[in-house]
């Protein structure tokens, strides 16, 4: 029961934080994006997508997901910013599942995941432009990376990081993380 109550209460705070973020509409290099979903074909979106030439960023599964909000919602901004407020609760969840992990402590665990939820001027891009997308897959799925090789899945956690490395490069550092993990393991056993 305690952990079910802190889950809500974990989704609350999420929601008093970021929820007045949500009045707003798309912006900056957000207009880039929706203006290319809506006037170019699906044809040439998936050519973009995932061509490797030409392009400063590789970033195929937020491009996809981003299309996919667009798709669905239009150019009502409300469903992205829904689904910001799930993905913001995924990574926090996360955050608190891999501090569980890490110190076998319930009130150490839930309070990281606090913290990382109310740092709201390092999550106030992600939660506001559409393009903060590409940081939110790429947090959550390095996040669930990390968890699944702490948990001994190790084709899984793979797997996750190369979703990571699809939503954003910055994804990369979840790398030396596993290997620093890996290494202070196996050093205490």
């Amino acid at each position: 029961m305690k952990r079910k109550g802190l889950t809500v209460f974990l989704a609350l705070v999420i929601l008093a934080i970021y929820w007045p973020l949500s009045k707003y509409w798309y912006v900056q290099d957000d207009w880039g994006s929706l203006h290319q979903f809506m006037f170019e074909s699906p044809r040439t979106i998936l050519a973009a997508t995932f061509r490797l030439d030409g392009q400063t960023f590789y970033r195929p599964f937020g491009v996809l997901y981003n299309w996919g909000i667009y798709s669905v919602f239009g150019l009502n901004a409300g469903g992205f910013h829904a689904l910001a407020l799930g993905w913001m609760f995924a990574a926090g969840y996360l955050v608190m599942l891999i501090a569980r992990e890490l110190t076998k402590d319930e009130l150490v665990s839930w309070g990281a995941a606090f913290i990382y939820v109310s740092a709201s001027s390092i999550h106030l891009d992600t939660q506001l432009w559409l393009v903060g997308s590409f940081e939110l897959g790429a947090v959550t799925f390095s996040l669930a990376s990390i968890l699944t090789f702490m948990r001994g899945r190790y084709v899984c956690s793979a797997g996750l990081f190369l979703l990571a490395l699809g939503f954003k490069e910055s994804a990369i550092v979840t790398l030396p993380t596993i290997a620093l993990f890996h290494f202070l393991r196996w050093r205490t056993k």
